[in-house]
């Protein structure tokens, strides 16, 4: 695995989101964000979807590919700390194509509130910041068969077999 895999994989989740986003939501229009981190703005939104009648919503795709491995989806602290986005969508290669969309304001107090309650647990990882200064921050392990239990979820949105075979072909390689 190589930064520049990962970031190829993370442009393909993003766009099978919006693919699955117009699907479901086909009166929106969703615009692909292609900005880099920055110190000024260190967790750029992925998509931003206009609708009528709504206030523009900004969206986090993430993929996470050891979801399929491990049972748990990957959370990472300062996504939820810093992002400017209100919903993140999640991609997992658990259960073979999995979506989940959160909605991010007070999910981190939700997920805290988890780990002091043994339901979740955390482990630590050093970010890389802008000049190679590393700091801590936490990862909420999320076991995938729970979420729904937990009262994690903003909505889930099924998907039909046309979007299952993009993600098998794009990001699992099948």
């Amino acid at each position: 695995m190589s930064f520049l895999t990962d970031l190829n994989e993370g442009n393909r989740a993003e766009e099978l989101t919006i693919r699955q986003l117009e699907r479901v939501y086909p009166r929106a229009t969703l615009t692909h964000i292609k900005e880099k981190p920055s110190s000024n703005n260190p967790h750029p939104t992925d998509i931003i979807m206009e609708m009528p009648g709504w206030a523009d919503t900004h969206i986090d795709a993430k993929w996470d590919k050891m979801s399929g491995k491990t049972g748990n989806i990957c959370v990472e602290e300062a996504t939820l700390a810093k992002g400017n986005s209100h919903y993140l969508f999640y991609l997992c290669n658990y259960n073979c194509g999995s979506l989940y969309l959160f909605k991010t304001e007070g999910l981190l107090k939700k997920l805290e509130a988890l780990e002091d309650s043994q339901k979740i647990r955390t482990i630590g990882s050093i970010a890389s910041t802008k000049g190679g200064t590393k700091r801590p921050h936490k990862i909420f392990l999320i076991p995938a068969n729970k979420i729904e239990s937990l009262g994690l979820l903003a909505d889930k949105t099924p998907y039909d077999e046309e979007w299952l075979k993009a993600f098998r072909t794009e990001l699992l390689g099948q």
